[in-house]
């Protein structure tokens, strides 16, 4: 699979990125993979709308469908900065 797109992300105290799903035929699929976080806070949805947080553990990749309803919730005002590095492929 040719990766088409790789970034670096950066969230700090009071950056989120809303509940979401990115758009159809951009890509068909993305990983995700966390460099440094000192909390969880990235959640997808399964088709009930049901919740799923995942243990955001240095080095552990999620990869998935980009059609999944996503979101990373905000990063408290006494949380370190929370890093992590996505692929995504068509």
């Amino acid at each position: 699979f040719p990766v088409t797109i790789s970034v670096i992300n950066r969230y700090g105290p009071g950056s989120y990125l809303g509940k979401h799903r990115d758009g159809a035929g951009l890509y068909w699929k993305f990983q995700l993979i966390f460099l440094k976080s000192t909390k969880s806070h990235f959640t997808w949805y399964d088709k009930d709308d049901n919740p799923h947080l995942v243990e955001e553990v240095p080095g552990r990749g999620l990869e998935m469908p980009s059609h999944i309803v996503r979101e990373s919730t905000e990063i408290g005002p006494n949380e370190e900065d929370k890093y992590s590095m996505v692929f995504v492929w068509k």
